[in-house]
């Protein structure tokens, strides 16, 4: 068995229940599969501070996607609610953070409940990217606000001056369950393209 859900319809049993369990350690090397069946390893434990030399080269820290979106859409330093060891074979730097993703409609590369590296800001071209965008017209199902993470792609409008601007930004799931979102007038509202989606950890 990979994991159990219980559910009570009567509460005292679930007090009862609840009273009685017990509380496993379980050895960080031991590997868990997702329900798509992909292997991951066991998560870290968060913790809540770590040595300023350790911070951004062996840990980093967790913001929550609504502070991420929030604050750092208006260059506003985010308050980290704890710091996790971080190993993906290269070097890690200030920019890039780790926050809970829950939902589904970036499944299957980011599944329900994972924990990902995210970086401020992106690198080169949006377009195809997975990204953490911040705007008024965005009404998420899953995180339920005004951000979302979804793969960007845009269509542009060209001026006779040779300057352009964007007609139309698509942001698109990966759950085909789950519709696109499409900006019709990104210019108004103060669209922020927070951070680039990096790997689930």
């Amino acid at each position: 068995m990979k994991g159990c859900y219980v559910y009570f319809i009567n509460k005292d049993t679930e007090r009862f229940f609840k009273s009685r369990k017990e509380i496993l350690t379980i050895p960080e090397e031991t590997q868990v599969a997702d329900r798509f069946g992909k292997v991951i390893p066991f998560r870290q434990k968060i913790v809540d501070d770590v040595e300023e030399a350790k911070r951004f080269h062996e840990y980093l820290p967790v913001y929550s996607l609504k502070a991420a979106a929030g604050n750092f859409g208006d260059g506003i330093v985010v308050q980290e609610s704890g710091w996790l060891k971080v190993d993906i074979g290269k070097k890690l730097n200030r920019r890039m953070f780790v926050s809970n993703v829950v939902g589904h409609s970036m499944e299957p590369l980011i599944p329900d409940n994972s924990y990902c590296l995210f970086r401020i800001g992106v690198e080169g071209t949006r377009n195809n990217k997975i990204v953490l965008v911040q705007h008024n017209d965005i009404s998420d199902p899953d995180t339920g606000g005004k951000y979302t993470i979804k793969k960007y792609t845009s269509i542009k409008k060209y001026n006779e001056d040779g300057t352009w601007e964007h007609e139309e930004i698509i942001l698109h799931p990966l759950n085909n369950s789950y519709k696109p979102i499409i900006i019709s007038n990104p210019e108004v509202g103060e669209f922020n393209v927070i951070a680039e989606f990096i790997q689930v950890l």
